[in-house]
């Protein structure tokens, strides 16, 4: 299981709670303070593709255990402060350890990706209690907002200590049912973490938006526990999925209050996004793909700077229904036309 909170810690734990913190807290990016976040969010998912192999073939056992030792060490240096005072946007301290525990939070997700590739998904329910513990952290967050922090320095230490555990030598592994093509994983993410930034950022500073966040994981291991038990290759849930998404959109804009709307709301974006979390690491080859995890941290954190943009403007709020639309009708297209085949 640690294994698998190593590779998404990076994506749904470090990267959603540094966005936050950089937004509803403050970001100074009149001097170097504010540019220093932005290194581990925008550049390493950016350049990942280029250092994953080198950075895989490159963690040793000998220098595993150092190099998660260094980023339990750096976190809990960079969370003391947040915890026992507040996010402080113009301590160049707080940047600095921040920014280089999200180095070495990369780092770990990527050793996560390749214990991950060498068990071939064979554990999928301790990718379920992955995403059930990612919920609970969140869930904890309403009381400590930047508890994610601790959370990643937490799941770095413990895996210092965690067993290796046995390995697979084959390279294919086949899911009941492997992403459909028309399917767009990274499209796909940015509609589901668009529409979750949105409840965040109308709670802004009241840190009740956390246990929101919590609903998401929590339904998100149901849609992982859901694809790797009991559904086979269907575009049904896609659809069914994102044409409610769509129409709480719509009926948020027009009922009061409502504020009611998002906890059902939260649900189901997470559902689907344990489902696309299951789904899209396998490859059509149906080769296992971890890492493609972690590439996504780029789309996570762009989908919530995009999601503020529109909350900036509420005039112009409802209008993200249109990045929704035309992928919805797109599916029903496909469909139609696959049913009369």
């Amino acid at each position: 299981m640690i294994h698998y909170l190593l590779l998404f810690q990076f994506s749904f734990l470090y990267c959603l709670s540094v966005v936050i913190g950089l937004v509803v807290y403050g970001s100074n990016f009149d001097g170097i303070t504010g540019w220093l976040y932005l290194f581990p969010l925008i550049v390493l998912p950016i350049i990942h593709k280029s250092i994953y192999p080198f950075i895989a073939r490159g963690l040793a056992p000998k220098w595993r255990s150092l190099i998660l030792a260094m980023g339990a060490i750096i976190g809990l240096v960079a969370y003391k402060s947040m915890h026992f005072a507040y996010w402080d946007e113009h301590s160049s301290l707080q940047a600095t350890m921040v920014s280089l525990l999200g180095v070495f939070s990369y780092v770990a997700s990527v050793y996560g990706a390749t214990r991950v590739r060498q068990w071939q998904g064979k554990h999928s329910m301790a990718g379920v209690a992955a995403l059930l513990i990612i919920a609970l952290i969140w869930w904890y967050s309403s009381i400590f907002p930047m508890l994610p922090l601790f959370a990643v320095s937490s799941i770095l230490a413990v895996a210092i200590l965690w067993p290796l555990g046995r390995t697979t030598t084959a390279l294919q592994y086949q899911l009941a049912g492997k992403l459909p093509t028309i399917i767009r994983p990274g499209y796909l993410l940015f509609i589901l973490m668009l529409d979750l930034s949105l409840v965040v950022w109308d709670f802004q500073v009241n840190s009740q938006w956390a246990t929101h966040i919590a609903c998401a994981f929590l339904m998100a291991s149901v849609g992982y526990y859901v694809v790797s038990k009991l559904i086979t290759n269907s575009n049904r849930i896609w659809i069914y999925g994102l044409t409610f998404v769509f129409l709480m959109n719509i009926i948020a804009g027009v009922i009061w209050p409502f504020w009611l709307l998002m906890l059902p709301h939260a649900a189901i974006d997470g559902l689907l996004l344990g489902v696309l979390c299951r789904y899209s690491i396998i490859s059509h080859s149906g080769e296992f793909q971890p890492h493609r995890v972690l590439a996504a941290s780029f789309i996570v954190v762009w989908a919530m700077v995009f999601g503020y943009l529109f909350y900036a403007n509420l005039d112009y709020v409802q209008w993200r229904v249109v990045f929704i639309l035309p992928y919805l009708l797109f599916l029903f297209f496909l469909k139609g036309r696959q049913s009369s085949l």
